[in-house]
């Protein structure tokens, strides 16, 4: 006696769970256990770029074996699955090229032990996010579940931002100039990465839901968006806000409700540049030490960079924080006023970024071909950020193809973009195809990975594995993969299966 077992034809109906015997039932337990690895994981990278140094070296090297937790327990569900449907092959070829390349780098890199390391751990990442999406080929429900769990891993770590600032605004604000909300990441442009990349899903959960799950999504929705806001990272929240306008075009919805839901989004968007200002008029930073603000001039020379509150040397960074206020000064009604005035490190100024992609583009094309060693950004770039600006800070270009282009050439850099490419236009196809909920579900994910693309234009980011926000985009583009394969099951042979 047989019976047989088919997948769920789209997205929302969920695809049937029947566990045969004892051996089916483990299946399903790791089945049910990889989105909560892969939360963890995401959580655990966002933890090691931490503001809170002792959180950084608790998640260090954990962070690591959280992604080679995610591996193993994908792989080991992925081959209970054998047999069923398969995802979309077509990235393959050019991404083992890809890896395969930026091995051979290290032949000619400028670091080449570190080269290595690098080329080992994303092919860890890239075996982590197919088995992925081999696990969630046809099943809805699965997809679902990933996709929930970047949402929550993303809103704990927005929460954990908003906690630390209250608990010790010294470390949630960033001194400048000018003043920058920061959280829990390293720096104000580190949670909004990942922020950007998964608001899009939170958009598709708060659609999805109804009741008091809608009203959960929204919460979490607003947490990221204004966390978002508050940090003034420009390439976040233009990458958000293009992502998410294009989702909106996407979704299964009436014209009429295409228009309304884009003339919000507008609205937030304004909203968000204003709040983002407002943090530069409504938190006052002291950065004096405590003999210093008892006896003002106590023990500090007149030619001391620092005698004055905040002052510093060229080059020298600026003295952290000694106490932090709330409130409204005397200049806050005239800022409020003018918050579309350009400030240096503002929202709408420059950031020497520029100055830095010419001189990274420059740099390159001295190797052209194969580039300076796959994961040798700063080793190459480092040297010569010096003079680029006076604004710009770090080692790496902030510009994910230019750093492509330097560490790996015009080789390796056309395969990955190759890869990028199968990519998105998997997640078009799957929009196109998909019916009912499932449509909702690939214009989410094919929004995740336009915010991905559009963040790459101001960050070094997509082929960092230790990058907060790199596990997320890519696992998003191993789930559109999938995503075709779900909403046309009809076309899957039906598998019989021995009954028990």
């Amino acid at each position: 006696m047989t019976v047989t077992r088919t997948p769920g034809a789209v997205l929302g109906a969920h695809s049937d769970t029947q566990t045969l015997g004892s051996a089916g039932a483990s299946w399903s337990r790791i089945e049910v256990l990889v989105p909560t690895v892969l939360g963890v994981a995401i959580l655990l990278f966002a933890a090691g770029s931490s503001s809170v140094s002792a959180l950084a070296a608790f998640a260090h090297d954990l962070r690591w074996v959280g992604l080679l937790t995610l591996a193993a327990t994908a792989a080991l569900a992925a081959v209970g699955r054998r047999g069923e449907a398969r995802p979309a092959l077509s990235p393959v070829l050019p991404l083992l090229g890809f890896l395969a390349f930026a091995l051979a780098s290290s032949l000619w890199s400028v670091e080449p032990q570190l080269t290595v390391q690098r080329a080992g751990t994303a092919a860890i990442l890239f075996f982590s996010v197919a088995a992925v999406s081999r696990l969630c080929a046809a099943r809805s429900d699965v997809i679902e579940r990933f996709m929930l769990a970047m949402v929550i891993a993303a809103s704990l770590y927005a929460f954990g931002g908003v906690l630390v600032t209250i608990v010790h605004p010294a470390t949630g604000f960033l001194v400048g100039p000018p003043i920058r909300f920061r959280g829990l990441g390293e720096n104000p442009n580190t949670m909004p990465m990942l922020e950007a990349v998964v608001i899009p899903l939170g958009v598709w959960f708060a659609l999805k839901t109804h009741g008091r799950r809608r009203a959960l999504a929204i919460v979490a929705l607003a947490l990221l968006i204004q966390t978002m806001f508050l940090t003034g990272s420009r390439g976040a929240i233009l990458a958000a806000a293009g992502a998410v306008s294009a989702q909106l075009l996407m979704v299964r919805r009436t014209p009429r409700w295409r228009r309304r839901a884009i003339a919000g989004l507008t609205v937030v968007l304004f909203y968000g540049l204003f709040s983002g200002n407002a943090v530069q008029q409504f938190v006052h930073v002291d950065t004096r030490t405590t003999a210093e603000r008892i006896s003002p001039g106590h023990d500090v020379a007149p030619s001391d960079p620092c005698a004055q509150p905040g002052g510093s040397a060229p080059g020298t960074p600026p003295r952290p924080p000694t106490a932090i206020a709330f409130g409204v000064s005397s200049k806050t009604v005239g800022g409020l006023a003018g918050f579309l005035v350009p400030r240096p490190g503002t929202f709408w100024s420059g950031s020497g970024r520029l100055q830095a992609w010419k001189a990274a583009i420059d740099l390159a094309n001295a190797k052209p071909a194969f580039g300076y060693g796959f994961g040798a950004e700063a080793a190459a770039f480092g040297p010569a950020t010096c003079g680029v600006s006076q604004v710009f800070q770090g080692q790496f270009v902030h510009n994910s193809y230019i750093g492509l282009y330097l560490q790996v050439g015009a080789v390796g850099g056309l395969a990955l973009l190759l890869v990028l490419g199968t990519l998105f236009r998997s997640g078009l196809v799957a929009v196109k195809r998909a019916v009912g909920s499932a449509r909702d579900t690939a214009a989410a994910l094919v929004a995740s990975v336009i915010a991905g693309l559009v963040l790459a234009v101001f960050e070094s980011y997509f082929y960092s594995v230790g990058n907060v926000a790199t596990l997320a985009f890519w696992t998003c583009g191993a789930l559109l993969l999938a995503v075709p394969t779900a909403c046309s099951t009809s076309l899957q042979p039906r598998r019989k299966v021995p009954a028990v």
